[in-house]
């Protein structure tokens, strides 16, 4: 497999959709799961901008509070996390 030069930082969803379930339990302190919408779990901004901070620290991956938002399913906000990796 030869390396994409522009897109040396790939992230793979499935280690997103695990960093964002442990990030979400935490920052919630609640049992999380992958398909659960974070707004009828009590996401808030605070939430939010907790679990942006975990994914740009632990992967260097742009994730804003707004992306959170609007894309509450864990498994949704993987996709999106990981295809913006993908493109960067």
């Amino acid at each position: 497999m030869t390396e994409n030069p522009t897109n040396q930082h790939q992230i793979s969803e499935p280690a997103v959709l695990d960093a964002l379930l442990r990030t979400s339990a935490e920052a919630l302190a609640l049992p999380v799961t992958a398909n659960d919408d974070l707004f009828d779990l009590g996401l808030d901004s605070l939430s939010a901008l907790e679990i942006c901070a975990t994914m740009e620290d632990q992967f260097r991956l742009e994730c804003f509070p707004e992306d959170v938002f609007e894309h509450p399913v864990l498994t949704d906000l993987a996709h999106h996390l990981a295809s913006r990796s993908a493109t960067a």
